[in-house]
């Protein structure tokens, strides 16, 4: 009898160790954001940009955390340094904040260290976002696709 009660207490821990989110979602759900998502496509005021032809960038959600990268399939590595910053949601934009010293965006995705982004759209598997430059005054827009 005893050996029937342990297994079931064991049951239930493992049952609500793999319900609980905590371990995938450090300090709670930050809803349609978390996760991995693959940016698409940017255009520069209207028009695609001619430098970004699909190299895999990827933007990584958690907490407060943002990690942006691109990745090297063939290596398992990335390309370049990774930047990891911090972000948050307000008012339909999205900050995110590059400062720390961990690395800036990649390049290609044209974003400076500190960003606010315009949310145009999020879903569980679509964000639309868009930032005007103060340093050249253009207009980029993001598609974001979950990934993996």
């Amino acid at each position: 009898m005893k050996r029937i009660q342990y297994i079931g207490m064991l049951m239930l821990a493992i049952v609500t160790a793999l319900a609980s989110p905590s371990c995938t979602r450090n300090n709670g759900d930050i809803g349609d954001w978390f996760g991995s998502w693959r940016l698409e496509s940017i255009d520069i005021d209207g028009t695609s940009d001619p430098e970004y032809t699909g190299p895999c960038v990827i933007w990584k959600f958690q907490n407060a955390a943002i990690e942006i990268l691109i990745p090297d399939f063939d290596n398992h590595t990335t390309v370049g340094p990774t930047a990891t910053g911090t972000w948050h949601e307000e008012d339909g934009y999205l900050y995110t904040d590059f400062t720390y010293g961990l690395g800036t965006p990649p390049v290609i995705t044209r974003l400076p260290e500190r960003a606010r982004l315009k949310i145009i759209k999020l879903s569980r598997s679509n964000i639309e976002l868009e930032y005007t430059s103060a340093d050249d005054n253009k207009t980029y827009f993001y598609k974001l696709k979950k990934w993996g």
